[in-house]
């Protein structure tokens, strides 16, 4: 798993709330990148009235993928370029080996349909 701390000491604001990632350390990288993205869609959000912090609630693996919970963006409703930034990262996941972060993916598949977590052909043996 990814170890926080580094992420808490770069982005506190953002890692407020969390105590934990529950994702492979392949996916350190996008995760890091995620963040960089978010923070230059809120220097311009930020000015906006009734716009709340960003903050990860949960960031875990799920069915295979990248699945990232949080709060933040305008009242009543996210921010759409932030909410579709953290989609577009939850998608990327599924191309990432999430063992040593290649790109290289090897889909694992059960018949026609594909679980598990994506591996690069080293990774997978």
């Amino acid at each position: 798993m990814i170890d926080i701390q580094e992420f808490k000491q770069r982005f506190p604001r953002m890692f407020r709330k969390l105590d934990y990632i529950e994702a492979p350390k392949g996916w350190k990288d996008l995760i890091e990148h995620m963040c960089l993205d978010i923070i230059k869609y809120e220097a311009f959000f930020s000015q906006q009235h009734l716009y709340q912090p960003f903050a990860f609630e949960q960031i875990k693996q799920k069915f295979g993928a990248l699945r990232v919970y949080y709060l933040g963006g305008a009242e009543g409703h996210p921010a759409k370029p932030i909410s579709d930034t953290v989609r577009a990262y939850e998608d990327a996941s599924t191309k990432i080996c999430c063992v040593c972060g290649s790109t290289d993916v090897r889909p694992m598949r059960m018949g026609r349909t594909i679980w598990g977590s994506p591996s690069c052909k080293d990774c997978i043996k």
